[in-house]
This record gives C-alpha cells, structure tokens and sequence, in this order.
C-alpha cells in the first residue's frame, strides 16, 4: 500500500496537496520541459501562477538505497534550495516536496518550485551560444 506524504507545503499555495495526489494529470496548462527514465520535469500553469514540478520515479535497489541513507531527490533538491538561499544566492521558491512510499521504500518524489518564465533556461542558453563553450568555460561560468 502506497500513500502520498506532504513534507513540505507553502501555506500560500494550498492547491499544491492535491495536485500532487492527482499526479501526473495535473489540471491546468501544462508542458514538459524534460523527460528521461525516472524525471520528468513539468512546467505548470495555475491560476495562482507558473509551477515546476519535478517527478522522480525510483525503481532501482541503489536508488532506494540512495534515497534510505540521503533522503528522496525531491528532499535533497529542497535542503539544496535551503543551502543556496541562506549563502545568499538566487534560486527558484521552493512551494512542496512530496514522496511516495510503498513498504518504507521511496517510488516517487516530487519537488515543486516557483517557474522563472523570465529568465532563459541554461540547457537552452548553452545551445543558443554561438561559439561552442569549452567544458573548463563552462564550470567557470556555474560558479
């Protein structure tokens, strides 16, 4: 028996609870914005505003083991938020964090943070540049 459990919710978005219960048909305009074999990452839009919600289906033993001795994707992404922010450094809102559990194990988490529609994606700047950037450029630039 599985059951959604709510870690984390801004009390200014109430709706989010049960958006992630009805996951992944999520009401709303929606668009992918990456999908590989266990995340998906989808940009949401809600009449309280733009959500990114990502989705992480763990179905190995090492990540079930990861997420045991680390804590799920989605808990790792928001205690990351939490660092950046206290260093002073500019991320996305952090709005919930969900897991799935079956048998103590983690199968889903889910992250949820505010959509920053103004700004360029990084994935899609490092594509649009018109020289190629050298790997060593690259790291310098993230820094």
């Amino acid at each position: 028996m599985s059951s959604l459990s709510i870690l984390f919710c801004s009390p200014d978005r109430p709706e989010l609870p049960d958006l992630l219960t009805h996951a992944p048909g999520y009401n709303g305009a929606t668009r992918n914005l990456k999908q590989d074999r266990g995340t998906t990452v989808t940009l949401v839009s809600l009449p309280a505003g733009t959500i990114v919600i990502k989705h992480h289906r763990l179905s190995t033993w090492r990540q079930w083991g990861d997420s045991l001795l680390h804590g799920s994707p989605a808990m790792r992404a928001w205690q990351g938020a939490q660092l950046l922010q206290a260093a002073g450094i500019a991320v996305p809102q952090a709005l919930a964090v969900a897991e799935q559990r079956t048998a103590g194990f983690v199968r889903e988490s889910f992250y949820v943070s505010e959509a920053l529609l103004s700004h360029t994606p990084l994935n899609v700047y490092w594509k649009t540049q018109q020289q190629p950037c050298p790997r060593p450029h690259r790291r310098i630039f993230l820094r």
